[in-house]
């Protein structure tokens, strides 16, 4: 799919997300994914939030959003919720 997209082939062992997580350790990180997104489906970053060390996680599934659209789909609720992430920080 991404070749597709973008003329670029990944292998999927260099582009594996849930691998490159696990070395990511103890840092703060906020996965964000659009609820009707066929790309990196919701599920996707549920795994990946499973999957990660860190304290310091968060998650936000935006309702109605696709894959590059879940800042429009909800501006007020994904500012909040990286704003509230951030401040969440020690």
């Amino acid at each position: 799919m991404y070749y597709a997209r973008t003329g670029i082939w990944l292998d999927g062992q260099k582009a594996n997300a849930l691998a490159a997580i696990s070395h990511i350790g103890p840092r703060p990180i906020l996965f964000i994914s659009g609820e009707d997104d066929k790309i990196c489906p919701p599920e996707n970053a549920r795994i990946m939030f499973n999957g990660a060390a860190s304290p310091e996680k968060g998650l936000l599934i935006v309702p109605h959003a696709d894959h590059d659209t879940t800042y429009s789909a909800a501006p007020h609720l994904y500012e909040s919720t990286v704003v509230n992430f951030l401040h969440s920080l020690p």
